[in-house]
């Protein structure tokens, strides 16, 4: 999350906590130091979030409420910045990173064949030092002889170094389920344990599948929620 990004969100969660508008744009950039054009995408882009409206010749309005949100479900980008967004301290590991081959299920997801090779990274995010997530994922693509990707990097960059295209839109199914021995493990979890699973399968503009994530979420540490927009 770059700097001006961050700090907005900060005069955000002030003008939502006091109820108060937020600044004009001219103030917000001159604060920033940034153009009026780009406070004005960031606030455009909050708006689709659900976390402000924008009214004519009445102001810029948050919405206070989605202070509660926690980790929203209607929004896809990286985990770290979704848990900072939310107002956690986020942290994330490697657990483990290499090259592998696709099983039948997953290769059918992907629409490749089965076997057809793929980096495979294993990472686990903590939020103020609580584990509460472990992501899998499985970028189909061909080895080359050159040093392996930087696991730490997000999805996306993977995705643009592995396959040379970049994301544009991402399937999500969610299902709430028990947790496995390695799942409570990781996540440090009494046996037995409920688990949110959320699988994700990345396309491109041409509808190419780039890459399949199976997030395993520990419940009960960051709430999870989603914002609706409704038209006016």
């Amino acid at each position: 999350m770059n700097t001006s990004r961050a700090r907005l969100l900060e005069l955000w969660r002030a003008a939502a906590e006091a109820g108060t508008p937020l600044p004009s744009e001219a103030t917000l950039a001159a604060e920033l130091g940034v153009s009026r054009p780009t406070v004005r995408e960031e606030l455009i882009r909050l708006e689709s979030h659900g976390m402000l409206t924008r009214l004519p010749s009445a102001g810029t309005f948050p919405n206070r409420f989605a202070l509660d949100m926690g980790l929203r479900l209607d929004q896809s980008y990286e985990f770290s910045d979704m848990l900072r967004e939310a107002g956690y301290e986020p942290s994330m590991e490697v657990l483990s990173a290499g090259w592998g081959e696709l099983d039948a299920v997953r290769a059918a997801r992907l629409d490749v064949r089965p076997g057809t090779a793929a980096f495979v990274t294993v990472k686990r995010w903590s939020a103020n030092g609580q584990p509460v997530m472990v992501a899998v994922d499985h970028i189909p693509a061909s080895p080359s002889r050159s040093p392996e990707p930087d696991a730490s990097a997000t999805v996306f960059e993977l995705v643009r170094e592995l396959r040379g295209s970049t994301v544009e839109w991402e399937l999500s199914f969610v299902e709430a389920r028990l947790a496995e021995d390695e799942e409570r493990e990781l996540l440090g979890l009494p046996d037995p344990s409920s688990v949110l699973q959320v699988t994700m399968t990345g396309i491109s503009v041409l509808g190419v599948k780039l890459y399949l994530a199976e997030e395993t979420h520990r419940q009960g540490v960051v709430p999870y929620g989603l914002i609706r927009t409704v038209p006016r």
